[in-house]
């Protein structure tokens, strides 16, 4: 297993015991939480940039990490402004994550210090060099068929 280092940027980190940390030895992502000191109201369509109160040292380049909303969240209307957020094996800074909270329902999202509001899930980064080449070695069977090329069911 690889050891990623975490340094804390907020104290408040460790006073809401907020560190990042996985529910369950099977959970893929690291519950991510709201290191406020006071609560944050969300209306639809906002979008705020929020700390995330640590820097994390990967130290791996075939490893990277991503920030992702939480399914229970998600389907609620919290999503990261980017979709996903990269954090590169060589980042040291402080993370942080642009959310957006569009709700079906309309209703604002009251945020508290220490909620879990994002996951952050490390993942294998393939070592890849491009070759320019006149024509390609090999064709598939797709080809350049591009969106529905496939189908629709």
């Amino acid at each position: 297993m690889h050891k990623i280092e975490i340094e804390i940027k907020n104290p408040l980190l460790k006073e809401l015991d907020a560190l990042p940390r996985r529910a369950t030895d099977g959970a893929a992502g690291y519950d991510i939480r709201f290191c406020g000191s006071k609560p944050l109201e969300l209306r639809t369509g906002d979008r705020v940039k929020i700390p995330l109160g640590f820097a994390i040292h990967i130290g791996n380049p075939n490893i990277a990490a991503v920030l992702m909303p939480r399914s229970g969240l998600g389907s609620k209307g919290l999503s990261l402004a980017n979709t996903i957020g990269l954090i590169d094996s060589d980042y040291q800074g402080e993370i942080a994550a642009v959310l957006e909270w569009h709700p079906v329902d309309g209703e604002p999202l009251i945020v508290q210090p220490g909620d879990r509001i994002i996951q952050m899930v490390f993942l294998p980064i393939v070592g890849t060099e491009l070759a320019e080449v006149e024509k390609f070695s090999s064709s598939t069977e797709r080809g350049e068929g591009g969106y529905g090329s496939t189908g629709v069911k």
